[in-house]
């Protein structure tokens, strides 16, 4: 699983019925702003007890990794100075190399793009997906990191009819027929599972856009992504108050998402001069920015996250 390290990141999973720190095995950082990684520490000593006792308990728990920008090995250095952990965490650092990056020396893992020009970190991958990253610009001297996660393709549907024809019934051989094996029939026949199969399911995409002032970057990357995460600090007519901060208006959002032929857009990190449902006299709500967003998108696939939101996002046909 997947999440974010701000200041509430503790409090959030403790409220949540769904996540636990012991199930917490990657976390991604975007960018180096004290409200991305004060509470990374924090964070860090809760899952390395929750894992210790899991080790306890007999059950095998490997380091943690975390992603992130330069510089994030050195604050957690650090961190580790000052006593902040009372059991050591154990944990893998992998960071995004940035060319433009004035800090401290190398002090861990370092991803490079995957290809002169190309702009994109191949991040880290698993038997369940792919993850790759862009640099997007932000703050003076500072970038933030754009996370694209691609999930793998699956087996296709088995053909239980063409099967039973040949007298092979459901169970346990399925497992094997599913892996594309050869088999042999108790009658002699040899038959080879990946005739049984249907085409590979799609995987699924998601993108993850926070804290940015331009994110056409992440265009080509997010490209038909089911679901894209973009932050949405401002409305439209606050665009030159939204790049001073470093940040997106809800038609840039809206723009990128159409760009990128995403289906559907969530939009986030809403500035406090928005309530967080509908507006009220003197005071306008994020239902004006997603309103914004929606034009611009040209969809009205568009919502507004709110704490512990669950979305559900289907798996394209193969057909």
């Amino acid at each position: 699983p997947e999440r974010s390290s701000g200041e509430g990141a503790q409090s959030q999973i403790l409220r949540s019925p769904r996540l636990s720190f012991a199930s917490i095995d990657k976390i991604f950082v975007t960018h180096m702003h004290g409200d991305h990684v004060f509470g990374l520490p924090g964070l860090l000593a809760s899952v390395t007890n929750a894992k210790k006792e899991s080790r306890q308990a007999g059950k095998e728990q490997p380091p943690i990794d975390i992603y992130g920008p330069q510089g994030l090995g050195e604050y957690l250095n650090v961190m580790g100075m000052t006593n902040t952990f009372e059991t050591k965490p154990r944990f893998n650092l992998h960071e995004l190399k940035d060319p433009d990056y004035v800090g401290g020396k190398r002090l861990h893992h370092q991803i490079k793009t995957s290809g002169p020009g190309a702009g994109v970190f191949d991040v880290c991958e698993d038997d369940k997906c792919v993850v790759k990253a862009v640099m997007l610009p932000h703050a003076p001297n500072m970038k933030s990191i754009a996370y694209v996660v691609q999930e793998k393709s699956i087996v296709g549907r088995v053909d239980v009819k063409a099967l039973s024809a040949r007298g092979v019934l459901p169970g346990p051989i399925y497992k094997r027929i599913k892996n594309g094996e050869k088999i042999t029939l108790p009658n002699g026949d040899v038959i080879n599972g990946a005739d049984f199969l249907g085409p590979r399911k799609p995987g699924r995409k998601i993108a993850i856009v926070m804290d940015n002032k331009n994110s056409e970057g992440v265009v080509d990357l997010a490209y038909g992504a089911d679901v894209m995460i973009h932050e949405s600090s401002f409305e439209a007519g606050l665009r030159k108050v939204a790049e001073k901060k470093g940040h997106c208006t809800s038609k840039m959002a809206g723009e990128t998402a159409r760009e990128a032929g995403v289906k559907q857009l969530v939009l986030t990190h809403f500035s406090n001069r928005y309530a967080l449902l509908n507006s009220v006299p003197g005071l306008p709500g994020v239902d004006l920015l997603v309103d914004e967003a929606m034009e611009a998108f040209r969809s009205d696939n568009v919502v507004a996250a709110i704490d512990f939101m669950s979305i559900p996002i289907t798996r394209a046909s193969s057909d």
